[in-house]
């Protein structure tokens, strides 16, 4: 009989999916892929200010939807934003830093 080395690691992506689709506050169109749910968070900035700097902005998603890469465009209510910052793996969740895509 063998072990698993991560023997909660099933009931941990389902919490974490069944969570994220309670918060997820947005549709993630990522070009050329297909569209998935994501929780988004924008800091509190001046409207009036010049474009978003990293930090400003992130998304916290799903694992099983893909990976983002640093430079990739995706649509957020049909709004362009650019990755840019490499995922942080939280458990079953990757969050990354957006930048709004001029």
């Amino acid at each position: 009989m063998s072990m698993s080395l991560a023997p909660f690691s099933a009931i941990e992506s389902r919490i974490a999916a069944s969570t994220l689709t309670m918060l997820a506050n947005v549709v993630v169109t990522p070009a050329g892929g297909e569209p998935f749910g994501a929780e988004f968070d924008l800091a509190d900035i001046d409207p009036i200010a010049p474009p978003s700097i990293i930090g400003d902005a992130q998304i916290t998603y799903l694992a099983t939807a893909g990976v983002l890469q640093p430079g990739d465009t995706i649509l957020i209510d049909a709004t362009p934003w650019r990755v840019a910052s490499d995922p942080v793996r939280d458990g079953a969740l990757l969050t990354v830093q957006l930048r709004e895509a001029a």
